[in-house]
């Protein structure tokens, strides 16, 4: 009897393709990485930070804290009947005339 290689089908092929990284690249980064973190190149980037210091107190930048609050900022509530037997639950935030994100 002749054995036959395995070969895949066409859409057994197709769903190899679109994994990603295939596993002996994925293995071989892994082993890299490994020697690295073994070997201390990697020890300089993961130093702790000082003890009662605040590594973000120089360098943060705070400024989209306002542009957020900024999106849900409303000049006025608008309410409309919407229903026959509405209990005004129907209310739109509006800002410059026009309807803006919900509160």
């Amino acid at each position: 009897m002749s054995k036959e290689p395995d070969t895949p089908t066409s859409n057994e092929a197709t769903v190899q393709e679109s994994k990603g990284i295939p596993r002996r690249d994925f293995l071989r980064w892994m082993g890299m990485g490994a020697v690295a973190g073994a070997s201390g190149l990697a020890s300089p980037l993961l130093v702790s930070a000082e003890h009662g210091r605040n590594p973000l107190a120089g360098s943060a930048d705070r400024n989209w804290e306002e542009i957020y609050r900024d999106q849900y900022r409303y000049e006025r509530i608008f309410d409309w009947v919407c229903s026959p037997n509405d209990t005004h639950a129907c209310r739109a935030p509006l800002r410059h005339r026009l309807f803006c994100r919900g509160p």
